[in-house]
């Protein structure tokens, strides 16, 4: 009866932990292990959570990350984490749909993109700006200690999805390193190996004004 009461206790205490935890969900930014190449997760992220997975060839081209990113725990520090870790991992800039609506209008290229969600606004952006590509993140609470992480990287040239995760994990003690990290070194290897990949550039226009 003692033991039983035990188990009871300790499972009581790790579930008051986790919902101790649960209101800040974190976002805590950390660096890359230089010798696992990773962030410091203590989970990996199951292949029946990885959707698509096609590494994509030129990466190491594209200007910039136009970052999406939801998260009921505050947009704006689950922004400011996604844009630490793109940046470790090796994208060059990091822009938010405000930087990028500022982008815009400072370019004169309001006339051709009017709208960001918008895949033809952004497809022409593409081949006024140069390559980049989207990244659209969300992470929300699907049960009392059950998070899902969703993440879909789009090429807007070719409207193509290359990389979607969506992952669902119970967290019992840290946020980060149980539902946070393990997402970023999914991104992470994707990215190293999109990195290897060979390409030919291919300089895309925007169409003449009235041909849209």
């Amino acid at each position: 009866m003692a033991n039983y009461i035990k188990i009871i206790l300790r499972i009581f205490l790790l579930l008051l932990f986790s919902f101790l935890t649960l209101g800040c969900a974190s976002f805590k930014p950390a660096n890359i292990d230089e010798t696992t190449g990773q962030f410091p997760a203590s989970a990996e992220v199951d292949k029946q959570y990885i959707k698509i997975y096609q590494p994509l060839a030129g990466i190491k081209e594209a200007n910039y990350v136009y970052l999406l990113a939801r998260s009921p725990y505050g947009n704006d520090k689950f922004y400011s984490f996604m844009k630490d870790a793109l940046i470790k991992i090796g994208f060059k800039k990091v822009y938010s749909r405000k930087e990028l609506s500022q982008l815009v209008i400072k370019s004169g290229l309001s006339t051709y993109i009017t709208d960001l969600s918008d895949p033809i606004s952004l497809n022409n952006l593409a081949k006024a700006t140069g390559p980049f590509i989207i990244l659209d993140s969300n992470v929300f609470p699907v049960a009392d200690v059950v998070f899902r992480f969703d993440v879909q990287v789009i090429e807007p040239l070719s409207g193509d999805t290359y990389l979607e995760i969506s992952r669902i994990r119970t967290n019992w003690l840290d946020m980060d390193k149980e539902i946070n990290y393990p997402i970023l070194n999914v991104i992470k290897q994707w990215h190293d190996e999109s990195a290897k990949l060979p390409y030919e550039k291919h300089n895309a226009k925007m169409p003449k004004e009235g041909t849209i």
